[in-house]
């Protein structure tokens, strides 16, 4: 490795120039697009769509944009960040970085702020990272306080390599059923929601998701690769002979009293079959919904638009956002000991004895909208849709709505407004969407900050907080134990809810408006959008900027 000659001591306020904030100032985030322009790399018209990529995904660094679209190799990117900073660019041998060194920094923090300890000189411990204004003197302070440290710059994907193959623990010699138990027991316990499967060539990569982000946890030999998907298609009742075709299954894992609802997912790659194990807390709490993230303005309007005795209301956001989970926590405010309630979902994420829950079995022709057809001969009150996919479900829908019930639904739509338009989309009249959705919501998730460890962000960075998005109480991650060095604990709800029985609102839907139109007329109103709330949690210190924009 090129040791560099930049030294620098964590008591100092600067780094050569990388503690700009991680926007507003004087810094530019895309110096690295122009420096590539000057070289004839590429040309503007490759930075520009860089630039358009880059804020598709505002939580990602802009040179991931240049990887991505293939207009620069980590090794340029590293060579001409170095070159930036005044720093030296070094090739790193991942797995030949002492283990003892790469785990003084936190697996989750290396790995979020693209750092990793990769050797030590005398008293001075040498840090390569991928951006010099992220990881800088500040975070070195905080982690290795009372140390001098030299940085030098690598290639991302080097770094990411060097902390997975140092956090990567020995896997105990157990057979898969075995193997597949401890898997899950360790996800419940760093709290996961997805654990992944990956086969590559000679091995297989297990990899959890935790608050939004992928974590390495697992490198399972060649002697596991098909024992450990035949004890998980096992596990989730499977057919162990297909190979060929994606299926899907489910299980339950019992930890301690919490029993967890496990959904399965197996496709076929060139590499073999990958699994995705989606754990659910089936004892988990419904009734507060400002648990989920929602303010008592929202929960108020929620309450009031739910009490109604007929209607359609729907919930939107891409899979994941939580949409499930609020609708379940919607029905569970209600109190419905008194009334039937129905729910056709596929599959069902969550058991409720006091419900009667349907799952979907398209092979053996149980379809939304069989199901849908026999709930209004069940004299139902309440009836749950887990998503409304076609003209056939959605017509059931609205015919429900219209006879006297309360039904609850999802669409795939980016925004609440879209619902409007998808629906005419499908194929119902404007006037039965008028006349049946009583109103929609989107909902996103964000990662919350750690209570134990946020700080205020530098001087600069709040100005510019505060210029953009309003004065308020902003914070900015850190890492600790308790968050496992990430500086985000936990995922917050971020949602916009807008009612569409305005005589005014309806006028439009009837009118067949674009749905920007219809979104203007819906914030003129005075009711927030997602955004809004999301910068609202920011200004309060819940969550960060970055990771509202990264989400809407």
């Amino acid at each position: 490795m090129t040791s560099a000659p930049f030294l620098t001591s964590p008591r100092e306020a600067r780094l050569n120039g990388a503690s700009h904030a991680p926007f507003g100032g004087g810094h530019d985030p895309f110096w690295l697009g122009r420096r590539l322009v000057e070289l004839k790399r590429i040309t503007p018209e490759q930075l520009q769509s860089a630039i358009e990529d880059f804020r598709r995904r505002p939580s990602e660094p802009f040179p991931r944009a240049l990887e991505r679209l293939s207009l620069a190799s980590p090794r340029i990117i590293a060579q001409l960040t170095a070159e930036h900073y005044g720093l030296k660019a070094v090739d790193l041998a991942p797995t030949t970085l002492p283990a003892t060194l790469v785990k003084r920094l936190p697996q989750l923090r290396a790995r979020n702020y693209g750092a990793v300890p990769c050797q030590e000189d005398g008293a001075t411990l040498v840090i390569a990272v991928c951006d010099p204004a992220r990881y800088t003197s500040r975070e070195a302070e905080h982690d290795f306080p009372e140390t001098t440290v030299r940085f030098v710059v690598a290639p991302r994907a080097d770094i990411l390599a060097a902390v997975d193959a140092a956090h990567t623990p020995p896997v105990p010699a157990t057979n898969p059923k075995e193997l597949l138990v401890e898997i899950l027991d360790a996800a419940v316990a760093s709290r996961a929601s997805d654990v992944h499967f990956e086969q590559k060539p000679h091995d297989v990569q297990v990899r959890e998701r935790i608050d939004n982000q992928m974590v390495h946890r697992f490198a399972l030999g060649a002697e596991m690769k098909a024992g450990i998907i035949q004890a998980i298609k096992t596990l989730a009742g499977l057919d162990l002979a297909q190979k060929r075709l994606p299926h899907d299954g489910q299980a339950r894992h019992v930890v301690g009293a919490t029993t967890y609802n496990l959904r399965v997912s197996i496709i076929p790659t060139i590499t073999g079959e990958n699994a995705c194990i989606r754990l659910q807390d089936e004892s988990r709490n419904f009734g507060a919904l400002d648990e989920l993230g929602l303010s008592p303005e929202q929960i108020a309007l929620f309450v009031k638009l739910i009490s109604v005795p007929n209607g359609l209301f729907y919930t939107t956001g891409p899979a994941g956002s939580g949409k499930t989970t609020l609708q379940y926590a919607l029905l569970a405010t209600q109190d419905l000991s008194a009334e039937k309630v129905l729910t056709a979902e596929n599959p069902v994420e969550y058991q409720f004895y006091s419900y009667t829950q349907c799952s979907i079995d398209e092979k053996a022709g149980r379809t939304f909208e069989v199901l849908l057809e026999a709930f209004l001969r069940h004299d139902p009150d309440v009836v749950l849709i887990g998503e409304t996919r076609n003209l056939t479900t959605a017509r059931v829908a609205i015919r429900a709505a219209l006879t006297g019930h309360r039904v609850f639904s999802t669409l795939h739509t980016n925004d609440a407004p879209s619902a409007v338009a998808r629906l005419i989309e499908l194929g119902i009249e404007p006037y039965l969407v008028a006349s049946a959705v009583k109103a929609t919501c989107a909902t996103r998730l964000v990662q919350k900050l750690c209570t134990a460890c946020a700080r205020p962000p530098r001087p600069e960075t709040l100005a510019y907080l505060c210029r953009e998005y309003g004065e308020g109480r902003y914070l900015e991650p850190v890492g600790c134990d308790q968050c496992h060095g990430t500086g985000y604990r936990g995922r917050t709800a971020i949602l916009e809810i807008f009612p569409l029985t305005d005589e005014s609102t309806q006028r439009l839907i009837l009118q067949k408006v674009p749905t920007s139109a219809l979104a203007a007329h819906l914030a003129g109103l005075g009711y927030p959008t997602m955004r809004d709330d999301g910068i609202a949690k920011a200004r309060a210190g819940i969550t960060t900027v970055q990771e509202v924009l990264a989400q809407v």
